[in-house]
């Protein structure tokens, strides 16, 4: 149970950091899913928290994502469903179920700063 609790320190410490900055972030087990554009700023702020926590450095075990592109040359769709849209507007015209409770934590968060 300590060791869990040290773990959740850690991860809440990872959170609230990117939190503080707006930058959306997920805990998945023992690690991060977040924007691939602040993917640089995560080792080091997972390495703080943990020294800050732990008292010594950690060792990261970073994976790389298995990441799988499909083209087909034609729109129909295939077993892999629909073609993937280009159109900007047309992809967040719609907020899903993700995108109000972003909106709904930015406003509590607002409102207690």
């Amino acid at each position: 149970l300590r060791l869990q609790r040290l773990d959740s320190d850690i991860a809440e410490k990872v959170m609230l950091h990117f939190a503080e900055h707006n930058i959306a972030i997920l805990p998945l087990h023992d690690s991060f899913l977040m924007h691939h554009e602040y993917e640089a700023t995560l080792a080091p702020v997972m390495e703080a928290a943990f020294k800050d926590v732990v008292g010594t450095a950690p060792k990261i075990d970073r994976k790389e994502p298995n990441k799988k592109q499909h083209f087909s040359l034609n729109n129909n769709e295939d077993d892999l469903g629909p073609p993937v849209r280009d159109d900007i507007h047309e992809l967040l015209g719609s907020l899903c179920g993700h995108d109000h409770r972003r909106n709904a934590f930015f406003a509590v968060k607002n409102t207690l700063a």
